[in-house]
């Protein structure tokens, strides 16, 4: 399968200000951008919410980028660090890519800013509600009971006729 932005030539400095164009046209009203240790952090407020999106960079060293595709060869370094570059720069815009079909979904009325991102909104703490939901929260939250029905107000039978009649009458 072909990556999104796998042959791009944008740099990142581009990358980044066409994502704070972007969240500027859409009404953010604070932005930051990092990177450190293999990791870029890009924030920003919008809505009474801080929201920050991490990206992990590729490790330089990664037989990836540090051998040929045969695995036998090495490449030299000009080589291995143009094609870690490459990969750097694809993170970006598949970023930039994902923020578009978000405020996208926000501008058909598909979803609310909360619903699409909630999972990168800072707590007070410093966590995101998925570094606190994806650290085990979830597991214990359905741990402690069965999950909700996949169409709400249908029984939770087993039973196919029932559930197959429950949906007819549904609609």
């Amino acid at each position: 399968m072909t990556r999104y932005a796998a042959q791009t030539t944008v740099p990142i400095a581009k990358s980044v200000e066409d994502i704070r164009k972007l969240l500027t046209k859409h009404g953010c009203d604070g932005f930051a951008y990092g990177e450190e240790r293999g990791k870029a952090m890009l924030a920003f407020t919008m809505k009474t919410r801080r929201v920050r999106f991490l990206l992990v960079m590729p490790d330089r060293m990664d037989r990836e980028f540090t051998h040929t595709k045969d695995g036998w060869s090495t490449r030299t370094e000009p080589a291995a660090s143009k094609l870690w570059e490459q990969a750097c720069r694809q993170r970006y815009r598949a970023l930039l890519l994902i923020l578009k079909a978000k405020f996208e979904a926000l501008d058909l009325e598909l979803a609310s800013f909360d619903e699409e991102f909630l999972g990168y909104f800072v707590l007070p703490t410093g966590q995101t509600v998925a570094d606190v939901m994806l650290g085990g929260e979830l597991d214990r939250a359905m741990s402690a009971g069965e999950l909700p029905a996949l169409m709400p107000g249908l029984s939770q039978s087993k039973d196919p006729e029932v559930v197959e009649a429950e949906i007819v009458e549904a609609k």
